[in-house]
């Protein structure tokens, strides 16, 4: 591994993240959907490489305890708060493991699912091929592994932003400060109205989300190495190891995907990877989430009694379109918002819409990215429970001012203020008498705040 990525890892605390695409969960349902049936997920084995302090991991493996997890990572002092926290929390079914993937051994076929999330892009060649060849030794035969990783060309923007950053930052204008820089050029686009400056602007925005920390590691890192898709499948063929799909199977910019692009590269379906290529192109996708596995892994389409049994859940808004069935299917999945629900439920909680109908919109829900597969069903409940508490493993997090979980995997960043009332969700009050410990004109938003985290599968449930 590059000294610099070394010391980098070991000298900064990479932010604490959760990602929802690199759950187990949205793994298996993609690779269902692309022909693979792997394990059940309730007792599967499970290999985080990059876990960092094991934010992603340990409420994977805590919501299934009867699952094996590893997860190893470079940095000595990442594990040592990962061990810290899941002995605290009492997760005993997740081994951490300080390592370098270039040398670690691994059992042949040990693991159902591989989760490489943040790492391909920001290692030398020689890591690259060395998680590789890990993934291909991990694997067991109906196994899946993901990969994320920065995608050409619509990476070349940011890497020219990042490039400029890095030179402005230390300028006496912005004396080290990457937000300083950040804001310069935001302040020097904002009223551009032609179409590239509108582009350039809307990627300084979505780098300066990120956040100083994350800034530092990713676009800022020691490597940041996008490929095209078509050299990531040349290097996982020459490994041995075949394509699937995405985990994720929105594209990042959904707005770009017009009903005219679709037209055109479904013109290019006998050959796939290329099609694949060309959306890359002309949407400006800038990052995978590319499942592989083994390439004599059983295979065949999935059925509709299999699709059935699936779970969708709503990551972005839907609009209302007009369409009769449309908007009684976008209708349907309001009251499971913040939750994921089985299709085959959805579908019976609707009238007159037809089978094929129902499942090409949410096909053309989830290729815009406003819905997402997974393999698991959490209906979410209104009904706040008695005495409401945090579970041990957020009560950590929020404790060490980290961002919390929510049911669906995806993190919570909360206010001070909202820290306060959430570190007495502990299940020694009820819910009236954390009101009552309140002034009366903040009751309601407290009350509110309760409700959502709630509705989000925040507290345990009696």
């Amino acid at each position: 591994m590059n000294e610099t990525v070394e010391s980098l890892y070991e000298s900064s605390e990479y932010p604490a993240m959760s990602h929802p695409v690199a759950h187990p969960s949205a793994m298996a349902a993609s690779a269902l959907l692309s022909g693979l049936r792997t394990p059940a997920l309730h007792n599967a084995r499970v290999l985080e490489v990059g876990c960092s302090q094991g934010h992603h991991i340990l409420p994977i493996a805590r919501r299934w305890p009867d699952a094996q997890f590893t997860a190893i990572d470079y940095s000595s002092s990442a594990i040592a708060v990962a061990k810290r926290v899941a002995s605290e929390t009492n997760i005993n079914n997740v081994e951490f493991i300080q390592a370098d993937v270039r040398d670690w051994q691994v059992e042949a076929g040990r693991y159902d699912y591989v989760i490489a999330h943040g790492v391909l892009s920001w290692v030398d060649d020689v890591c690259k091929a060395a998680l590789l060849r890990l993934c291909r030794d991990a694997l067991s035969p109906q196994g899946v592994a993901m990969i994320s990783y920065n995608v050409l060309p619509g990476w070349t923007a940011r890497q020219s932003l990042a490039q400029m950053t890095r030179a402005l930052k230390n300028t006496s204008l912005c004396q080290g400060s990457t937000m300083a820089a950040l804001e310069f050029f935001d302040h020097a686009l904002k009223n551009r109205i032609d179409p590239y400056g509108q582009y350039l602007r809307s990627i300084v925005i979505a780098t300066t989300k990120k956040g100083p920390r994350a800034i530092e590691f990713d676009d800022l890192g020691p490597i940041n190495d996008p490929c095209y898709f078509t050299q990531f499948i040349q290097w996982i063929s020459q490994c041995g190891l075949r394509y699937l799909g995405e985990s994720d199977m929105g594209l990042e910019h959904p707005d770009t995907l017009t009903p005219e692009m679709l037209e055109q590269t479904s013109m290019l379906h006998e050959d796939p990877l290329l099609q694949q290529q060309a959306m890359d192109f002309m949407t400006g996708r800038c990052f995978r989430t590319s499942l592989i596995c083994h390439p004599d892994a059983e295979m065949r389409a999935p059925t509709v009694a299999e699709v059935m049994q699936l779970c969708v859940e709503q990551s972005l808004p839907i609009a209302i379109s007009g369409e009769t069935a449309a908007d009684k299917i976008s209708a349907a999945l309001a009251p499971f918002d913040h939750g994921s629900v089985r299709v085959e439920r959805l579908y019976q909680s609707i009238e007159g819409v037809d089978h094929k109908t129902f499942l090409s919109y949410l096909s053309q829900q989830v290729a815009l990215a406003s819905l997402r597969f997974t393999s698991h069903e959490f209906l979410p409940t209104a009904d706040l429970p008695e005495r409401p508490k945090l579970n041990p493993l957020n009560q950590l997090y929020l404790r060490d001012n980290r961002t919390v979980i929510d049911r669906l995997h995806k993190p919570c960043v909360v206010a001070a203020a909202d820290a306060v009332i959430l570190s007495q969700c502990d299940g020694s009050l009820s819910y009236e008498e954390l009101l009552l410990r309140h002034e009366a004109s903040t009751r309601k938003r407290i009350e509110a705040l309760l409700k959502y985290m709630n509705a989000r599968g925040m507290f345990e449930q009696d």
